[in-house]
């Protein structure tokens, strides 16, 4: 199936949103949660992907109908909360980021997709919390590359930077020029999708082209702190075909 663009804010009055990549149209998936980060298992069948998403320290999972609470989310028995989610395969596992004390990039396995059985996180990666801030995140599973939306500018600059295992960063690319703050990200098909937190656009990045492609026009009516963005086939079911906006 068709893969989406799936993208929120934390305002439970917005709509989450899929985005059609191809013609910027827009189906309303759901409303009533506050989405800080998201990400997506993708599916082969309309309604069967499985978005992740976190609000605060209570991890979510959707698919079709109305979202669940999993759990709330620990590490080291003490309430934690994350603001970036990607999803890695290949160990069934929620990447997430914290970019207040104590930051790094944690998990937790949600094998089959389904909530946790156990929401006590570990420490995945651990990296310099003086030059990083970590909201946004995503995860190509092909290259095997973490990425993160990094607002800190120093020594910077701002922008989307690749995530090593040991915790050693890589600028991929700055932020457009005005842009400082990006929570939401996305990739897919070789593109990451930069979502911002407040009406006006979602950023492009073509990797292997090294620029940014037109960008898309986000359906925010207020300007919020979180974003969140994930990617992938299998979004929409069949009921929510008719909601499609453009």
């Amino acid at each position: 199936t068709q893969p989406y663009l799936f993208v929120a804010v934390d305002d439970p009055t917005e709509f989450a949103n899929a985005v059609d990549i191809g013609d910027n149209a827009f189906t309303q998936l759901f409303t009533g949660n506050d989405p800080w980060g998201a990400a997506i298992i993708p599916a082969g069948t309309p309604g069967d992907a499985v978005v992740f998403f976190v609000s605060g320290s209570d991890l979510w999972r959707w698919q079709s109908g109305a979202p669940v609470l999993c759990c709330t989310l620990t590490y080291q028995a003490a309430n934690q909360s994350m603001v970036g989610v990607a999803y890695n395969p290949a160990g069934e596992q929620l990447l997430m980021s914290r970019n207040v004390a104590t930051e790094a990039i944690y998990s937790v396995l949600v094998p089959g997709g389904l909530c946790p059985a156990d929401c006590e996180m570990i420490q995945a990666i651990v990296y310099n919390a003086d030059e990083n801030d970590f909201g946004g995140l995503a995860f190509d599973f092909n290259q095997g590359h973490l990425y993160g939306t990094n607002d800190d500018a120093t020594p910077g600059p701002a922008g989307v930077y690749q995530i090593l295992a040991d915790g050693s960063t890589s600028l991929v690319v700055a932020y457009p020029v005005g842009e400082d703050d990006i929570d939401g990200l996305a990739y897919g098909d070789g593109k990451l999708y930069l979502v911002t937190d407040e009406p006006g656009d979602i950023y492009v990045y073509d990797i292997a082209g090294g620029t940014f492609d037109p960008p898309l026009t986000n359906p925010w009516t207020t300007s919020e702190i979180f974003s969140a963005g994930a990617y992938g086939a299998g979004l929409i079911p069949v009921e929510l075909q008719s909601l499609t906006v453009e």
